[in-house]
């Protein structure tokens, strides 16, 4: 039977329950302590399977109480029927999954609950990035962090300003490219930076490492080489494209286009040859581990899977979303 326009709640409190209409029509395994860590929270994602029908509606969550992880998630939404997956990620810390069965809702929690950190200060951070123990935020300036654990952090002072694009790490070193400048920086420990210059004022997108080189991609028909992430040498793509990402595994350098379907490979960084992606897309990420690359589109569902960076086939991500980061840790992505 269809679902009738209805708020369901899961109560924190002497038991998981799942209501419809302040009825109970089912006990889930809704975790209390998985309530988004937040006042109040937007689920961003429903995802919509074959044989479910959702017409129209919002997903939001309401958590009453933070310190006591306590509160609501309301599900608020039009008529629902039939059988399907609905995924749900809270802003902060929820990922759960239910299922919607002829009026029952039941729900189990996948995955444990992010916690909380401070920032040492409110910035626009916009790149972060993982290596020799320590992780590193950049703001949209001078201000940096340094954390050990992803919880607690230090402030960091950069030698220059800029709207920093991209951080990675490799050879014992982090390097940062700028977005609209020309101003690397380098650094062995994250707390001491130094600061290099690339070949030219632009769009760098983002930054690699690997075979004893480090690659920049901008937006254009150039690319720039470094050893040492400071001082570089300008390079030339294959074909003039707003390169958005590279990586660097199984022996090649890849770099796709955003908006395209081109993409590029190279074993030094310096020679690229050109190639054609099976789709057109706004390919924003890649990244390579566990022998193979992925790479995901900023707009709706769209991945690309490749073993050896020049083959290429299309996947699809569970659900459309803005995509805007791929990473690889823990034998996954």
């Amino acid at each position: 039977e269809a679902v009738s326009p209805h708020a369901a709640t899961h109560a924190s409190g002497g038991g998981d329950a799942i209501t419809i209409d302040a009825r109970q029509v089912s006990t889930g395994t809704f975790s209390a302590d998985r309530l988004p860590v937040a006042t109040t929270s937007s689920l961003g994602v429903v995802q919509v399977g074959s044989g479910l029908a959702v017409a129209g509606g919002t997903i939001s969550a309401n958590v009453v109480s933070v310190a006591g992880r306590t509160g609501t998630v309301a599900i608020a939404a039009a008529d629902v029927s039939g059988l399907a997956a609905v995924a749900t990620t809270g802003s902060a810390s929820d990922l759960s999954t239910g299922t919607v069965d002829g009026g029952t809702i039941t729900g189990t929690t996948i995955s444990a609950p992010f916690t909380l950190g401070s920032l040492p200060s409110v910035q626009t951070w916009c790149a972060a990035g993982y290596g020799g123990g320590k992780y590193v935020a950049l703001a949209n300036g001078s201000a940096a962090a340094t954390s050990t654990d992803a919880a607690t952090w230090t402030a960091q002072t950069l030698p220059a300003a800029a709207f920093w694009s991209r951080i990675a790490y490799g050879n014992g070193r982090f390097v940062v490219v700028p977005y609209m400048a020309s101003t690397s920086l380098t650094s062995t420990n994250a707390t001491s930076w130094t600061s290099g210059t690339l070949p030219f004022s632009g769009y760098w997108n983002d930054v690699a490492y690997g075979n004893g080189v480090w690659v920049a991609v901008a937006s254009g028909s150039l690319a720039a080489t470094s050893t040492d992430g400071a001082t570089w040498t300008q390079r030339s793509m294959p074909s003039s494209a707003n390169w958005r990402a590279v990586a660097y595994g199984a022996n090649l350098f890849v770099a796709l286009g955003w908006n395209s379907s081109t993409f590029a490979t190279s074993s030094d960084g310096v020679t690229w040859t050109g190639g054609t992606l099976p789709a057109s897309s706004r390919w924003y990420s890649l990244a390579y581990g566990g022998g193979k690359f992925v790479a995901i589109s900023e707009s709706g569902a769209e991945g690309l899977v490749s073993s050896d960076g020049v083959n290429w086939s299309e996947t699809a991500l569970p659900f459309g979303a803005t995509w805007s980061t791929v990473t690889y840790g823990g034998g996954q992505f």
